[in-house]
């Protein structure tokens, strides 16, 4: 543990230009305008008066408390889109139904490795682990200015994290990343500079138990 600790305070405390890169994700607002045509036991979804693209394929829809992976996006029109969900509804069969469409996955940079650490504009992001944020908030119902993530490993070969709360408006989020280039397939540090890495940590660390 004193290890890691003292290795993560390394990463941090220099530049390291050659292990590190500097990282940018801009958030999406959620979606409410309008309303949705809904059927029970139905994965087809209709939207009235909504402004749905297909840029919109990966959000979750909030129905109820129920989240749902939205799996295609048709455009009717400017007004009217039939979204296709990734699990059929359950609920009564409405021809208004209000809903939220939200954006809580972001992919970063295709060149990062691991992540260093994140914030906002003018606050830090703590990372969070998926059981917790899963028992803090089921339903991802809580929506504000980011303040934590959770890692969500490499889908698509591109790194991915998880925002919470779940952003209400458009945020600049920057991130310090390990790159690819220094990391092995395994994911591990090229033997160089794993070596020169737990050496400095070796020593700070031994400071600190003496």
């Amino acid at each position: 543990m004193c290890l890691n600790r003292r290795w993560q305070k390394i990463l941090q405390a220099w530049s390291w230009s050659f292990v590190k890169t500097d990282g940018v994700l801009t958030t999406k607002a959620p979606k409410s305008a309008g309303t949705l045509k809904v059927t029970q036991d139905s994965t087809i979804i209709e939207g009235t008066s909504t402004s749905f693209a297909t840029t919109d394929i990966g959000a979750y829809l909030l129905l109820g408390d129920q989240p749902y992976l939205v799996s295609d996006v048709y455009v009717i029109n400017a007004t009217q889109q039939i979204l296709s969900i990734s699990s059929p509804y359950p609920g009564a069969t409405s021809a208004t139904l209000k809903y939220q469409l939200y954006y809580k996955d972001y992919a970063l940079d295709a060149d990062v490795g691991d992540i260093v650490s994140m914030a906002g504009p003018d606050w830090p992001l703590d990372e969070m682990t998926q059981e917790s944020l899963d028992v803090e908030d089921t339903s991802r119902s809580f929506v504000g200015p980011p303040s934590f993530y959770v890692r969500k490993g490499m889908g698509s070969g591109i790194y991915q994290v998880e925002l919470w709360p779940v952003p209400d408006a458009r945020y600049t989020i920057r991130y310090v990343a390990v790159t690819r280039s220094v990391l092995t397939t395994k994911g591990q540090f090229i033997p160089d500079i794993a070596e020169v890495l737990l050496m400095a940590a070796e020593e700070m660390a031994c400071g600190i138990v003496s």
